[in-house]
């Protein structure tokens, strides 16, 4: 459908409840003060068409401040007002907004600060989406103190000016205990690595903290966890993998620990985690030789990157299962051996790297058998 939206019809829909108009080629203006009548409204979806009007809805080309009149729609529960070209201060309208399940804010030009503690009283607030933010855009947790009323279950707040001020972790995480997914990458956080995260959100899948300035060791909680990602790279990270690593989070997926200062041997119970695909070690200090039983349970397309570091004996540990691997990055170790090489059935490898080491030597010529290698 296209044309202008005849809102204005609507204004006398009093019992309305669900509008959703999404995905169409609806254009020109669309004021929604006719939408303030609409008391019982609680689902408002228009995104993705060609408004250019001052409100709300994902992927078109909304500009200006938001309209004050959002906040009388009470029992409004999902607002999507992200990747448009929306500006201004929009926490007193947020605010008033104590219906919201679904707040999603990424990719706009909003400006001046936003306290998390406008939030404090949305006690069904599940979801709340801030990123990448405007760098005119600051997020403030820390001031004054509060106490959050909802359970969040999706926060993800990377490149979000977050606490400028601290650079400290938002404190009210310590009080949520059904997150699935948290994202505060790329905000400069400083402070030892938060395990409380993992310890209070047993149902917690994704989790990343990359580009951070946390310090201290990684520490496992004290459950046996269903993490499926971890990308806590780039930070300040030291001291040695916990030897239960696998063990504990044995449903990851993704790993990548690369850029940190962490040390000594990698550990053996990695290889409990079957369903692991990319595991991404480099730029550390690890060193000794690879365990026999990496990836030797891998059934999935993987990737192996454990460039810059101090790795040392044979680049292929017996047991090292290749059959399924797509990138091999061993560059810059110090690996001697290149012996027992079984890669003839690992006829997806496209990436090989062994370059800087103290390997010596005939090539084997099972490499000539890997068909999809590129580089």
């Amino acid at each position: 459908m296209n044309g202008s939206f005849p809102i204005q019809e609507l204004k006398n829909l009093k019992n309305l409840i669900f509008l959703d108009i999404s995905g169409n080629n609806f254009d020109g203006t669309l004021s929604f003060k006719e939408l303030s009548n609409l008391k019982n409204l609680k689902t408002l979806d228009v995104s993705y068409n060609q408004f250019n009007s001052s409100l709300s809805a994902a992927g078109n080309q909304l500009s200006g401040p938001l309209p004050e009149c959002i906040g009388n729609l009470t029992n409004l529960q999902f607002l999507d007002l992200s990747f448009n070209q929306l500006s201004g201060n929009i926490q007193s309208i947020v605010s008033e907004l104590t219906s919201l399940k679904y707040l999603l804010l990424s990719g706009n030009e909003f400006e001046g600060s936003f306290s998390f503690s406008a939030l404090a009283n949305h006690s069904k607030l599940e979801v709340f989406i801030l990123s990448p933010g405007s760098s005119r855009l600051e997020l403030e947790t820390e001031n004054p103190t509060w106490f959050p009323a909802f359970q969040l279950k999706y926060i993800q707040l990377s490149n979000c000016n977050l606490n400028v001020r601290t650079r400290a972790i938002p404190s009210f995480l310590r009080y949520q205990h059904d997150i699935r997914f948290i994202d505060l990458s790329h905000n400069k956080l400083v402070g030892t690595f938060p395990t409380w995260i993992l310890q209070n959100n047993s149902n917690l899948g994704v989790i990343n903290l990359r580009n951070n300035s946390f310090t201290g060791t990684f520490q496992l909680p004290n459950i046996k966890h269903g993490l499926v990602q971890l990308d806590i790279s780039s930070n300040n990270l030291t001291g040695m993998l916990p030897k239960e690593f696998g063990l504990v989070l044995p449903r990851l997926e993704y790993i990548n620990m690369s850029r940190n200062n962490f040390g000594g041997n990698v550990p053996s119970s990695i290889s409990e985690t079957p369903a692991l695909s990319i595991l991404d070690l480099s730029h550390n200090n690890f060193s000794g030789e690879l365990p026999g039983s990496l990836f030797a349970n891998c059934t999935m397309y993987c990737a192996l990157i454990l460039s810059n570091n101090n790795f040392q004996g044979n680049v292929f540990p017996q047991g090292m299962n290749l059959r399924s691997m797509t990138v091999l990055d061993m560059k810059n170790n110090n690996f001697s051996a290149m012996v027992g090489v079984d890669l003839v059935n690992s006829s997806s490898l496209s990436f090989f790297d062994i370059s800087n080491n103290k390997v010596s030597g005939p090539i084997p010529r099972l490499l000539c058998n890997l068909t999809h290698l590129s580089f």
